[in-house]
């Protein structure tokens, strides 16, 4: 089996890494910029298996000094859809919550999402 591994950035801000194992092209989005980006679907892909989460929660803090229980991993999505060459699929990666600097209940993280009119894919996953 033969993998390679490349990092690049994608719209100057997100970092895309895409892995290659045998038939199977997996892109892995990290970044959080605002705009997001677009990713073009490459000859030969006819089917997209995606994974969405959303950006997790920040823990609580009480009087300022003393912290509450842990945030919450934001929601996910997963599905297997069928796709053409040349579809173009805007994708938001969200951010995890600031920490707290002062007695609160924890913030939500921010939305991701992967979205394609073309494939009939609207999928986002709540922070």
């Amino acid at each position: 089996m033969e993998t390679q591994l490349e990092e690049k950035p994608i719209n100057n801000e997100v970092e895309q890494i895409k892995l290659d194992v045998e038939k199977d092209l997996v892109f892995v989005f990290t970044n959080t910029a605002a705009e997001g980006c677009e990713m073009i679907l490459p000859s030969g892909v006819t089917s997209l298996r995606y994974l969405v989460v959303g950006g997790g929660g920040s823990g609580g803090l009480v009087g300022g000094i003393f912290g509450g229980g842990g945030g919450g991993g934001g929601g996910a999505l997963a599905q297997t859809v069928s796709v053409q060459p040349g579809q173009v699929f805007s994708i938001t990666v969200g951010a995890g919550a600031s920490k707290l600097t002062e007695s609160s209940r924890g913030n939500n993280g921010s939305d991701s999402s992967l979205v394609c009119a073309a494939a009939d894919v609207n999928a986002v996953a709540k922070g």
